[in-house]
């Protein structure tokens, strides 16, 4: 098949999957997070696989772009078209700032700096109050066009892949132009391509930037997509994701990036769907903690109160009243109830007389709790005593015991 003809066809075949009826979400929805790895690989095949600068902190500047359109949006209401370019703008000076140090390094000392600078702006991002913290920035309005809103995963997946079509189509024409030919000189070393007119720290500058570009768009769209932004997406785990797609696809071809970016954007569904299970179970396990915090709170309050403190005193009191013929609520037993008496003073009237003088005192509460304390300590020096008088006897036998 002629090289040119697989482009048409797999643009074809792009629209076929969010035309036809009966597929999945679940795949509208993974194609859009390869669309999103694929803007950042593409940059990184031009970056790492031609240009030869190898970076680990592409995912800081999608964070550039999803913040900017996340502030933007949401606390200046701005459209999120309008805020593209601006997304864009903010991208590029951060990239030029950091590139005017990263490309002057060489060796191992170049990926050892872009793991600093990554390192260093996630945990910016995590620090700052603007950008809401590691909690992030929630309430992010979807992308429309008029009056029809693209929250649709389906509708997101129209203007995901013409960017990456875009994407894709651009650096293919950067990489034929007289400064793509600059680029690919700078892979064998700089001496030759200076040697040539080449001026090598501008060339890699502007590659630098373009893949930086490409990162911040790839950040616009995710902020618009999850409609929430928060640092773990542009960490380092994500930085080093990103290079592994571009050496995948082919480090020095650019449709590779969608190769690679396909089992890429996999891994990162998968691995969301395992983060949030493990939140899921975390707000599970808080839930059983704070139900069983609140049901001990309750019962402290109880026995505080005097109410379900120490159980046994309650329920033998209740006990000793039943004894006695003497039940709460129950006016019937009160009562004092009619006995045969056979003392001489009350024969006269039958002999049935209230045995009130029969009857004795009902204790307390408070009285049994005491009486009942008593009883324990008591039982408690006898045991003690009984544990103790072997050892005695023994101290006894062997001589040891002091006359």
């Amino acid at each position: 098949m002629r090289p040119r003809l697989i482009l048409p066809l797999f643009a074809v075949v792009l629209a076929l999957l969010a035309i036809i009826p009966g597929v999945p979400p679940f795949w509208i929805t993974l194609l859009n997070n390869i669309g999103l790895a694929a803007l950042v690989a593409i940059g990184l095949v031009l970056l790492t696989g031609v240009g030869g600068m190898t970076s680990f902190g592409q995912a800081a500047f999608c964070g550039f772009g999803a913040y900017t359109t996340a502030i933007l949006t949401t606390t200046y209401g701005l459209s999120p078209w309008l805020s593209l370019p601006v997304a864009l703008a903010v991208t590029g000076v951060a990239a030029v700032l950091l590139g005017l140090i990263t490309v002057r390094l060489s060796g191992h000392y170049l990926p050892l700096g872009t793991l600093a600078w990554g390192i260093s702006l996630y945990f910016l991002f995590g620090k700052i109050d603007l950008l809401g913290r590691h909690d992030g920035i929630s309430g992010i309005p979807p992308l429309s066009i008029g009056p029809w809103s693209l929250i649709d995963p389906k509708a997101t997946y129209w203007v995901i892949w013409t960017f990456v079509l875009l994407a894709g189509i651009g650096t293919s024409n950067l990489l034929s132009s007289r400064i793509g030919r600059a680029i690919r000189a700078l892979r064998r070393g700089g001496v030759a391509a200076e040697s040539f007119g080449v001026e090598r720290m501008r060339v890699k500058l502007v590659v630098f930037v373009y893949a930086a570009l490409l990162a911040g768009l790839s950040g616009w769209l995710y902020a618009h997509l999850q409609r929430s932004v928060n640092p773990t997406p542009f960490g380092l785990g994500a930085g080093i994701e990103y290079l592994l797609m571009a050496t995948i696809g082919g480090a020095g071809h650019v449709w590779g990036g969608l190769l690679g970016a396909g089992p890429g954007g996999l891994r990162r569904v998968e691995a969301r769907d395992g983060e949030h299970a493990v939140a899921r179970q975390h707000v599970a396990e808080h839930v059983a903690v704070a139900r069983l915090e609140d049901m001990q709170g309750q019962q402290g309050l109880r026995k505080e109160n005097g109410v379900g403190e120490g159980h046994h005193r309650h329920g033998l009191g209740q006990r000793r009243r039943r004894r006695h013929g003497e039940r709460r609520g129950d006016a019937a037993h009160h009562a004092p109830r009619p006995v045969q008496c056979h003392h001489p003073a009350v024969q006269g009237d039958g002999g049935l007389r209230p045995r009130e003088h029969l009857r004795r005192p009902v204790p307390d509460d408070r009285a049994l709790s005491e009486r009942e304390d008593h009883a324990d300590s008591h039982r408690l020096r006898r045991r003690l005593q009984r544990c103790r008088a072997p050892a005695r006897r023994l101290r006894v036998r062997g001589g040891l015991r002091r006359a």
